[in-house]
């Protein structure tokens, strides 16, 4: 029989009314000498929790759900069922062009070209060449569907005479029958070849009706763009140069080369009539670039009207290709992006500077000054308009591809180089790296003076757009709490020669997604964050920073969540003070990527991952 263990002495309540009063009392006259200060008073809301930037914490987290949920939805157009875009295709075919459609229906109308002479008797079928965006070539010949009918017409009308005549040469009964036969043989070709051009005419209407399905596809994938694409520097139309478009009012192709135009129709047609210059910019009619001589240009032949006849010409034709040899994007005016944006990056020296360091960068800034004195190329507007956006398939891999970077970028700032880390925060708040972890420290106090510095990254005339914008500009008008909060670091690195370690030279320290951006110079920025982006629309991650960089100090979901914990775990006192300091309504990023997988952001990690932990789970 065990006896009883002895009872411990219980407090009551009034004393622990009383140590209460007293410990308050306490933290009150120590004030700043108390290394608790941010410790809850009793029956008082934490005060950490005032000195973290929490409310911008769940804008961030609003944004970064809608983006995620963009990303799910496009996954319907593109991967998961029902696979719209897919669906569509799988009935188009090959025939992915709306104008390519266009201009082989019309010539299954008029022919490709056929000429008959009466007086010698020579016919001539000529071919028409199809051009298609991916730089493949359709050779077709046609007769045409309007005369088939009149054509064996007349080589049924001459048959009788054939006959006679074959009679008054006195050709023998079984050639005249060998003739007879090859005339009905002809005869049932010029019917097989009618019935085949009328098919494809059909066929070709068919695909016009996908094409109409295709363009509302369109413009429900690029309504999934719009929560993220003004937070983009270098935006994208995905609107392209296309060699040509179907002017369906006068029934003909319009070609981007105005000379083609004239030898065709004897008009130029179109007139890449430059803007008016404003502002810095300034403008040029369309004509390819020398760095694009190999892919600008191209040598074709085709035919033009003469009279009763046709003639085939040689010539030297624009093809609205850059140097990597794809179609040139360019804006609702008719502005060639790429254009407009070098000229953009030439106004700003330290960008400029940032490119010469590069390998390769001599040559773009050749460029860039060759484009600042000859101006920003411009294309007629009627090259603009639906016909010039890219084949939805390749438009819809580039937005998805484009989509995942802003994500990223949102969640840890890896494309924010010049922005400082939660990680620098942290280090700072511990003493720094040279600190000995051994001996006892108190962690030093938040930063709460305020930030005067403020800015507008989309304001493009003032020196915190991102035309101007460096990053020297952002260390203005801040503390001198925050400047003491540096990126700098040194690691040890083994020397081989003297087979010892020793510190190697000072680094910066770069958002990752394992380190996250967080930057309290951006806690007053206008909008949520400005994403570099691409240049060429069709460039991968590779193409992010590759050139210009992006300036700006960052504050990410991921970053600001890591701030918070922290601030959170190093001042206070237990774990029912850090989950009151710690609620968040909409959550915070930590762990896996919602709502992308499914389920919600934890909205308190001091209570939430406790209570999972206590379930076993």
């Amino acid at each position: 029989m065990v006896d009883n263990p002895q009872e411990q002495p219980k407090v009551s309540p009034a004393a622990e009314k009383g140590w209460d009063i007293f410990w308050n009392r306490v933290n009150r006259v120590l004030g700043s000498a108390n290394i608790f200060r941010y410790r809850t008073l009793k029956g008082q809301a934490a005060p950490i929790k005032s000195f973290l930037p929490i409310s911008m914490n769940e804008n961030l987290i609003d944004l970064l759900t809608k983006i995620e949920t963009a990303w799910n939805t496009m996954d319907t157009f593109l991967w998961d069922d029902p696979k719209k875009i897919f669906a569509i295709y799988e009935k188009l075919g090959h025939y992915d062009d709306a104008s390519i459609v266009e201009l082989e229906a019309e010539k299954l109308r008029t022919g490709s070209g056929f000429s008959y002479d009466p007086n010698t008797g020579y016919s001539d079928l000529r071919s028409t060449v199809i051009k298609w965006t991916d730089e493949n070539k359709e050779e077709l010949f046609i007769f045409v569907i309007s005369q088939m009918a009149d054509i064996l017409e007349k080589w049924k009308n001459l048959e009788e005479t054939l006959d006679q005549r074959a009679i008054a040469a006195v050709m023998d009964a079984g050639n005249r029958r060998f003739a007879t036969n090859l005339r009905s043989g002809v005869a049932k070709l010029l019917t097989e070849i009618q019935e085949t051009e009328e098919k494809s005419l059909g066929e070709l209407l068919e695909k016009r009706g996908l094409h109409t399905s295709l363009a509302t596809l369109r413009d429900e994938f690029l309504l999934e763009t719009q929560s993220y694409k003004r937070y983009i520097r270098f935006q994208h139309t995905y609107k392209v140069i296309k060699p040509f478009f179907w002017d369906a009012a006068n029934n003909r192709s319009v070609y981007i080369d105005p000379r083609k135009n004239t030898a065709l129709y004897g008009t130029r047609i179109v007139n890449h009539q430059p803007l008016p210059n404003h502002g810095i910019y300034r403008y040029k009619a369309f004509e390819p670039w020398p760095w694009e001589e190999n892919t600008g240009w191209e040598i074709e032949e085709f035919d033009i009207r003469l009279r009763n006849r046709t003639r085939r010409v040689r010539g030297r034709i624009m093809t609205g290709l850059d140097e990597n040899g794809y179609p040139l994007e360019i804006d609702e005016e008719g502005v060639v992006l790429l254009d407009k944006w070098w000229f953009e990056i030439g106004e700003n020296p330290w960008q400029r500077q940032v490119i010469t360091s590069k390998p390769g960068g001599a040559e773009i800034i050749r460029r860039i000054d060759y484009i600042r004195r000859n101006g920003i190329r411009v294309v007629d507007k009627r090259f603009t308009t639906d016909h010039a956006y890219l084949d939805l398939l390749d438009m819809a891999v580039y937005i998805y591809n484009e989509v995942d970077s802003v994500r990223d970028d949102l969640r840890d700032g890896r494309f924010h180089k010049y922005s400082k880390t939660a990680t620098d925060y942290i280090i700072h708040a511990e003493g720094g790296l040279n600190t000995d972890p051994n001996k006892f420290k108190v962690t030093r106090e938040i930063l709460d003076t305020p930030i005067g510095l403020s800015f507008n990254q989309f304001n493009t005339a003032g020196d915190y757009g991102y035309i101007k914008a460096r990053p020297d500009s952002f260390d203005r008008n801040i503390p001198s709490e925050e400047i003491a909060v540096k990126r700098n670091y040194r690691i040890k690195e083994y020397n081989t020669t003297t087979n010892t370690f020793a510190l190697g030279p000072e680094r910066e320290r770069q958002p990752t997604n394992i380190s996250p951006a967080f930057d309290r110079r951006a806690l007053n920025r206008a909008a949520p964050f400005i994403h570099w982006g691409r240049m060429y629309y069709y460039e991968d991650t590779e193409g992010i920073n590759k050139w210009s960089e992006n300036p700006y100090p960052h504050i990410s979901t991921r970053g600001i969540a890591k701030y918070i914990m922290y601030w959170v775990a190093v001042r206070t006192q237990n774990i029912e003070e850090a989950k009151e300091a710690a609620e968040s309504e909409k959550g915070y990023d930590i762990g896996v990527r919602r709502p992308l997988v499914g389920g919600k952001f934890i909205k308190n990690p001091f209570k939430d991952v406790v209570s999972i932990g206590g379930g076993g789970h």
